[in-house]
């Protein structure tokens, strides 16, 4: 950056002369004249040599011989990176020199040109590696974006370079074979005849060729590839990685094609199943919903599964009458039906989707070749157990899995060890050293998978183990359990529970007999006896006496309010609770109220010897919502600072009084030492130690850590320091 240029004395003569100053002198107004000259012929002479330097500089750039070019590189990236450098050099050159001529101006502008250039050539390194030379190519050579920013050109380029990638790979995989024309339809034919292309005849042993790489085209194409050489190519000589075989690749293994071609005469076709495809199953499913819906829109209790379905009814006449319908419907339908596999006879066991469905026990059964297959894989397993892979390890789990609608959820635990050791296997033929969890789990399934318990469908009524009866009157309560001994038990009524009506009396009853009280009712011992009777109280005063006033309010509360509704109110609800909590929510009181309802609730359901359902998480979510919902922020209190000291002992000096001057001292004391105010109105004459530059209190603090025993009271000092300034 160029100094600035002095001002003219002329000019300063002429402001001065504005603002009335004195008149100079002929003398002074001549050396003021010449300093004028003076600086006007230094800057052109400046300007002039600059112009000299530019000049001479140009005139030896271009005199610099060029970079010879070396032959032509075999990679384009190698022959761009030879060219940028060679540039970059010879800037250097040309900088070197003019350097050497004293034309800094000129350097530093070849300097600047190659720094620009090296920034640019690494921002183009960053933008291959991520995208590619190709991206690149496009986003150099982008004459259509010119003046957008680098995000919108980096994008577009992109675009560009993937679509030529793209029209580099579509080629075409296999010559083309023109079908022969067909001839026209007559109008009396519904469908279309299958041309003679269409209709050759394939062997079910034929090997699909392959291009052989050595074989290239250097001339024009004058045609398609002949049908007849394209079919009988020699095949490869290459090993197929899928069957370790010859003669063909994997893509094309026989093994592999799960769908072969099939003989046919006149036509061609596949012999496969239907849901081998992958769209299979759910054309057949969408194509039998219109029946089902059929069948359910008269009342029938009909379920399908892709091809294979089963209907349900409560009488053997009924189940006849579904069997006829849905046979008529079927045929009607168009379908195919295989006798074979159908059952169109009631029946109270029938094997759907893997499993023997007993419908007069409710639970599901695995059949016997499931069972023995299952076992032999197993036995693979024990045979080869040195070798064992994930392979042939995630093949038993997945039957133990498969096995959880009849077995439950024993499946899951007795095979987590397992599972482990395939989890933890890098690939699936990743051999196993199984471990002794895992080995007692395949003994245990090889053992037990016929013997355990099956999954019931739906509950299944029996008697229960205990059978209460009880009874109460006006004075009393009574209750006797079936099948048990010494479970007799009785109470008498307070004068409160006996006002209560009948049915209440009846479920305190059963109540009483299913507590904690129960048992206190056998003691005869009168010393035990005594103790009983004031149990009572002991419980009570588990609480303050506040503690409870507050949870029977609290509690009545909560009363009346499900009163109001027709709610359960002792014992309650998890849902009772739920509601009336974010009833207190949405009335917006505090969390102080929320508390105390909730804990009131829970003391009245404990005290009553209910089992709590406050302990449900969905009141403990509530809970704590509702604290969050209803708090308010603390609004701290401003510190106070030097400003409000001096304003507070201002206004206190004007009263000459000893109370203000105390308050002063405090004040100023408790500022620096981070006092409190109990701290500050215990300070004694004798805590006080006054030095020549500081001041020292001692502050001196008791109490007892160990249950209020003065033995064991522990004091402690804090000293605090002051300095004076």
């Amino acid at each position: 950056m160029s100094e600035p240029e002095p001002e003219s004395p002329i000019r300063i003569q002429r402001s001065e002369e504005r603002e009335g100053s004195t008149r100079f002198s002929p003398e002074d107004a001549l050396s003021l004249f010449t300093q004028s000259l003076d600086l006007t012929l230094r800057k052109h002479k400046e300007e002039l040599f600059k112009e000299i330097d530019t000049r001479i500089g140009a005139k030896e750039a271009e005199s610099v011989p060029p970079v010879k070019q070396t032959p032509k590189f075999r990679y384009d990236g190698n022959e761009k990176q030879f060219n940028f450098n060679g540039e970059r050099l010879t800037e250097l050159e040309k900088t070197l020199k003019l350097i050497e001529k004293d034309s800094p101006a000129l350097a530093i502008q070849y300097l600047e040109k190659s720094i620009k250039a090296l920034k640019e050539r690494n921002k183009l390194l960053r933008i291959a590696d991520k995208y590619g030379w190709d991206v690149v190519d496009e986003y150099i050579d982008d004459p259509i974006t010119e003046g957008t920013d680098d995000a919108t050109k980096l994008r577009q380029a992109d675009y560009r370079a993937k679509a030529k990638r793209r029209d580099k790979v579509r080629t075409r995989p296999a010559p083309y074979i023109p079908e022969p024309e067909s001839p026209q339809v007559p109008q009396d034919e519904p469908f279309r005849k299958t041309s003679s292309a269409s209709t050759r005849e394939v062997s079910r042993n034929y090997k699909y060729p392959a291009a052989q790489g050595s074989q290239t085209r250097t001339g024009p194409r004058t045609g398609i590839y002949n049908q007849n050489e394209y079919f009988t190519s020699s095949p490869p000589t290459d090993r197929c990685y899928y069957c370790n075989g010859e003669g063909h690749w994997a893509y094309h293994c026989p093994k592999r094609r799960r769908f072969q071609p099939a003989e046919t005469s006149g036509s061609s076709g596949a012999k496969c199943l239907p849901f081998g495809l992958s769209t299979a199953g759910h054309v057949f499913s969408k194509v039998l919903r219109p029946l089902v819906k059929h069948w359910r829109s008269q009342g029938y209790r009909m379920i399908i599964y892709l091809d294979d379905g089963w209907g349900i009814e409560s009488s053997f006449e009924d189940c006849v009458k579904l069997s006829k319908v849905v046979k008529h419907d079927l045929l009607s339908a168009g379908f195919f039906l295989n006798h074979e596999k159908s059952i169109w006879d009631p029946t109270k066991v029938l094997t759907w989707l893997g499993f023997r469905w007993h419908l007069d026990t409710f639970n599901l059964e695995i059949p016997e070749d499931k069972i023995e297959r299952f076992k032999a894989t197993i036995d693979d397993i024990f045979s080869n157990i040195n070798n064992v892979t994930a392979r042939q390890l995630a093949r038993v789990t997945g039957k133990i899995i498969s096995f959880i609608p009849s077995f439950g959820n024993i499946c899951r635990i007795m095979s987590r060890n397992m599972l482990i050791l395939i989890a933890a296997s890098d690939y699936w033929d990743f051999h196993i050293q199984l471990t002794d969890e895992a080995i007692f789990e395949l003994n245990f399934w090889k053992n037990n998978c016929t013997s355990l318990p099956r999954k019931s469908l739906l509950p299944v009524s029996f008697l229960p183990d205990r059978i209460v009866f009880t009874d109460a009157s006006g004075f009393a309560c009574a209750g006797f359990a079936v099948q048990t001994s010494n479970k007799i038990v009785h109470k008498m009524w307070t004068p409160d529970e006996a006002k209560k009506s009948s049915t209440y009396r009846e479920l305190s009853a059963f109540r009483f007999k299913h507590s904690h009280w129960e048992s206190l009712k056998h003691f005869s011992n009168p010393d035990l006896k005594a103790l009983t009777v004031s149990l009572c109280s002991v419980v009570t005063a588990s609480k303050s006496e506040n503690t409870l006033k507050k949870y029977k309010g609290y509690f009545k509360r909560f009363k009346y309010w499900c009163l109001k509704y027709n709610l359960p109110f002792l014992p309650t609800t998890v849902c009772t609770v739920a509601l009336y909590l974010n009833y207190l929510i949405q009335s917006g009181v505090s969390t102080a109220v929320l508390n105390a309802a909730y804990y009131s609730i829970k003391w009245e359901h404990d005290l009553n010897l209910y089992d709590s359902i406050l302990n449900d998480k969905l009141l403990d979510m509530v809970l704590e919502g509702g604290i969050r919902l209803l708090s308010k922020p603390l609004k701290r209190k401003e510190p106070i600072t030097p400003t409000i000291l001096k304003n507070i002992i201002a206004k206190i000096d004007k009263n000459d009084n000893l109370s203000g001057l105390r308050i002063c001292a405090m004040m100023l004391i408790g500022f620096p030492g981070f006092f409190r105010y109990d701290e500050l109105a215990h300070i004694r004459s004798f805590d006080l130690t006054f030095n020549d530059s500081h001041l020292q209190i001692n502050i001196k603090k008791n109490f007892l850590p160990f249950f209020g025993d003065p033995e064991t009271m522990i004091y402690m000092t804090r000293v605090v320091t002051i300095y004076f300034y």
